[in-house]
């Protein structure tokens, strides 16, 4: 038989009906199709094996392994009725063919073909079929590469696989012995082999680009993940995964992630902490010193971290009293206190919050151990002051992370004491990654560096890969910047002791004659636009970023963040700017609620002068660290929800969650004042005016006043016409009603309504 050649590029029309019967082109002239067919015997095609050859199943899953190979070679041979088929592919690197087959022995290897000498080299260097039926005798068989062992080759059809966008082949896919071998392969064979070219060409190509997506994946996660290491790795799947593990959920209503998690030990185990010292509003400055080591005890003996690690109690107690006389007394806010506020906020959000699902051990300890050192040695000046006066410690850093840098250095300076080395059991290759890990997350900490660690945070969310080592880091930076969002009086005691460590950083700066860091000079003092734009900047975006991973994150912090940042709103629409006047006005509400209430409806608290801008524009001045368009989120609804933050607080009764305090007795019977009783009124009625249920009523009861008497008549009988007296009373009270509210709420409709009249 001769040889065939098909081309897929360039095939050669077909005319008549009697040549549509052979579905594949030929470099013969038509007269010599038809001598074919006169002196051949007409080939039948199976059309259920082209279904089958056309199928998505064929190739679908396809990899690079021998299983795979393996089975679609004998999918592909059993549609030809083929002895043995073979796939092989392009390695551009290597220049050669490989396939995956099985060894005489049965073990599985990668088998290879030079791609200049043999007959699938030539086949892969064609951009046509080949079809011979005594191969053994072409000049392009090599018995040194082409026999197989124990196997006569007689027919052979073989097509290039190619890559039709970069006009390039990439593989072949052959066939050897058509039935027993006494057979030839024929023309619907070459059209079954060149579909089974194609599909697999598709197949190939989309492997390889995946493979090349997941190659730069990897890639950019090492890239955003400092020493990434892939055992670290928290996979999330996607929505339509793993559905038989949904009752994991953090919250099946509001999880926003399916992940398979340990339990948490805050619901395995009896703690050793009391229930107030694990709530939010745990104040670190109402605690004495004995209490804050007793605190930092019962955290890591309820994680389990003494027995786990080794560490004797001696030794952590002598850690401890390093780390507190590392920090600078004298400094208002980058003192102990903010170390171990920061400690117990991580423990929150890992116990509370749930976090400790996707932690182990290893990361636990080093969470706390970096919360209580990420500030050590801090002088209460920022980065910048001391880039700016070439200070001795911006000298030796280089000024890169100059604090943070600091603090990483001394703390691995007290572990270098035995005595307070609560590493000591760690082995050298645990410790080489605990000091890098604590490392990484002291630099986290750098202002600087939080937008770049959202974007990572971020990142790993969109590509559902996140490591451990990056949600430990994100935990410590959304501690450290938690203060805004702690309850009220808490919160404000932070923002009181940042205002006074600022305004100090700004009298030394006026003193050496440099320039003032905005909202450090204290001739320009305002708290709430800083506390603001901290809170519009950076508390609210990474507290929300961190919820999207974390659902109880929005339960527990954010509500308490919503009421102080209405505080702020409140007191920078008042001209209340300086601390001075926000401690005398909450001093003023404790004496007087009427006042407050009267000071409130004095400033709009409705909404109705959100469209204030000269008051809180807060890109004029960022804070360090703050780029000035950063976004603001501004909602009369949390606006509203500081009338609660400043009216119900220093009573007797508590709510940790929202950081406000009640008199149940006394709030029952609070005197208003009967402007604010109309006003209120007024309100609710304008409210019931424009509600969609009410303009829902008004708008059927007119249907039916237009239609009642055609009603009436046709139904015509005794019972319908109670129903409809009925009916016709009710429309008319919510007409009525309608009418006094709107003469009441909307402004002119009396002489709309008389004129309507007229």
């Amino acid at each position: 038989m001769p040889t065939a050649q098909i081309s897929p590029l360039h095939p050669s029309p077909i005319e008549d009906d009697e040549e549509r019967a052979l579905p594949i082109s030929t470099k013969a002239t038509k007269p010599s199709i038809k001598g074919m067919l006169t002196s051949h015997r007409r080939t039948s095609l199976d059309i259920e094996k082209f279904d089958q050859a056309l199928s998505p199943e064929f190739t679908s899953g396809f990899e690079e392994s021998e299983d795979c190979f393996s089975e679609i070679t004998a999918k592909a041979a059993s549609l030809l009725g083929a002895e043995k088929c073979f796939l092989f592919i392009k390695d551009t690197n290597a220049q050669n063919l490989y396939t995956f087959i099985k060894d005489h022995e049965g073990n599985k290897v990668r088998a290879t073909k030079p791609i200049d000498r043999g007959i699938t080299g030539s086949i892969l260097a064609e951009p046509s079929g080949y079809n011979e039926n005594k191969v053994g005798q072409s000049q392009r068989w090599s018995h040194e590469l082409d026999d197989l062992p124990g196997f006569v080759t007689t027919s052979y059809l073989a097509w290039p696989i190619w890559d039709f966008a970069a006009c390039k082949s990439i593989g072949v896919v052959e066939f050897r012995n058509k039935g027993n071998g006494s057979s030839a392969f024929n023309a619907a064979d070459s059209q079954f082999a060149r579909i089974i070219a194609l599909q697999l060409g598709h197949a190939v190509i989309h492997y390889k680009q995946q493979e090349l997506i997941d190659g730069h994946t990897e890639t950019i996660n090492q890239a955003y993940e400092k020493n990434f290491e892939q055992g670290e790795t928290i996979d999330i799947p996607s929505s339509t995964e793993n559905m038989a593990e949904t009752q994991l959920m953090v919250r099946n209503s509001r999880g926003a992630f399916t992940l398979s998690k340990q339990p948490s030990l805050f619901t395995t185990r009896r703690t050793s902490i009391a229930v107030y010292d694990r709530a939010w509003d745990y104040d670190v400055f109402l605690k004495s010193d004995e209490e804050l080591m007793m605190h930092a005890i019962d955290i890591f003996d309820e994680r389990g971290l003494f027995s786990r690690f080794s560490i004797p109690m001696s030794t952590f107690v002598n850690f401890v009293n390093e780390i507190k006389k590392g920090y600078d007394s004298n400094a208002p806010y980058h003192n102990s206190y903010h170390a171990f506020d920061v400690m117990h906020v991580c423990y929150f959000i890992m116990t509370k919050c749930r976090a400790d699902e996707y932690l182990e051990s290893f990361n636990v300890l080093s969470i706390l151990v970096a919360a209580l050192a990420h500030d050590l040695g801090h002088d209460g000046y920022n980065n910048t002051f001391h880039q700016n006066t070439s200070s001795d410690l911006a000298v030796t850093y280089n000024g890169i992370s100059i604090l943070e840098n600091y603090s990483a250095a001394y703390l691995f300076r007290i572990l270098r004491k035995q005595d307070n080395n609560i590493f000591a059991r760690l082995n050298a290759e645990e410790m080489t990654k605990m000091r890098t890990r604590l490392i990484d997350m002291i630099l986290d900490t750098d202002a600087k560096n939080h937008f770049m660690l959202m974007t990572r945070f971020k990142h790993g969310l969109e590509m559902k890969k996140l490591s451990r080592g990056l949600l430990s880091s994100m935990i410590l930076h959304v501690s450290d910047v938690s203060n805004p969002a702690r309850p009220g009086t808490i919160a404000r005691k932070w923002a009181y002791a940042v205002q006074t460590e600022f305004f100090r950083q700004g009298d030394k700066e006026r003193e050496l004659s440099i320039t003032r860091t905005p909202f450090m000079d204290r001739e320009f003092e305002n708290l709430p636009r800083m506390q603001l734009a901290f809170i519009d900047a950076v508390v609210h975006p990474v507290f929300r970023l961190l919820s999207d991973f974390l659902p109880l994150v929005g339960d527990h912090c954010i509500k308490p963040l919503q009421l102080n940042r209405a505080f702020w709103h409140a007191m920078l629409h008042r001209s209340t700017l300086k601390t001075s006047e926000v401690v005398a006005f909450l001093d003023a509400q404790k004496k007087d609620d009427s006042f407050i209430l009267n000071s409130i409806a004095s400033n709009d608290f409705d909404g109705d002068n959100d469209s204030t801008t000269s008051d809180d524009s807060l890109g004029e001045n960022p804070i360090p660290g703050i780029p000035a368009d950063a976004t603001q989120e501004s909602s009369p609804d949390v606006r509203r929800a500081s009338v609660i933050s400043l009216n119900l607080e220093g009573k007797k009764d508590f709510d940790p969650e929202l950081g406000v305090s009640f008199d149940e007795k006394k709030s029952s019977t609070r005197d208003m004042s009967l402007q604010s009783i109309i006003k209120s009124s007024f309100a609710g009625m304008k409210k019931l005016l424009e509600s969609p249920i009410f303009q829902a009523l008004t708008f059927f009861s007119t249907i039916y006043a237009l239609f009642a008497f055609d009603l009436n008549l046709a139904l015509g009988n005794k019972d319908a016409d109670l129903v409809i007296g009925y009916t016709t009373f009710a429309v008319f009270i919510i007409f009525v009603v309608e009418l006094v509210l709107s003469l009441a709420c909307v402004a002119g409709y009396i002489r709309f309504f008389f004129w309507l009249d007229v």
